[in-house]
């Protein structure tokens, strides 16, 4: 296939609990996928993209890289709070290069586990479980927008759209997330 122009990385797992019930080996995959991982492919792509002079760098974080949400997961959060470091550090060391380095971060996305998460939260409170109740809070024009995020932010066009810039942008325009 030749070499990437473009990388997007969306690896991330989280294992629900409060800090108490959790084990190191829960706590360390966790921080493995979502940090370390991301570290590694990066540093796996950049060599190769600043041999070519060009290319693009997009990671998935969360908007709860910034808040706790509302799920008790301390792995989770701590992972994606770390996560705009390792993205800003490196767009930092690669700029000038033709390389952009950059993160995308969605709110909660309606997976298995996330659902059963939720169900069972349901449950414990006694509430009647809706399918639609699930539906309604995670249906959002957000991740369309994060879509076209990466869309853009992989195009040649993005050249001077790194990490540093998209938080200025966010910043003007009061975007959050």
């Amino acid at each position: 296939f030749g070499t990437p122009g473009g990388v997007v990385n969306n690896a991330g797992i989280v294992r629900f609990g409060p800090v108490l019930d959790q084990s190191l080996d829960q706590w360390r995959s966790v921080v493995d996928v979502n940090l370390t991982g991301t570290w590694l492919l990066n540093r796996a792509v950049a060599p190769v993209m600043r041999g070519q002079q060009y290319g693009r760098i997009i990671n998935f974080s969360t908007v709860y890289a910034e808040r706790v949400g509302p799920i008790p997961e301390s792995a989770y959060y701590a992972a994606k709070a770390a996560l705009p470091a390792v993205v800003l550090s490196l767009a930092k060391e690669l700029a000038g290069t033709g390389i952009t380095v950059n993160a995308v971060s969605p709110g909660v996305l309606r997976t298995p586990e996330v659902e059963a998460h939720f169900r069972a939260r349901a449950e414990a409170a006694r509430l009647v479980w809706r399918d639609l109740a699930l539906d309604v809070s995670f249906r959002s024009v957000a991740p369309v927008l994060k879509a076209v995020d990466c869309v853009f932010a992989l195009a040649p066009a993005a050249e001077k759209f790194s990490q540093q810039s998209a938080r200025a942008l966010r910043h003007a325009t009061g975007e959050r997330g």
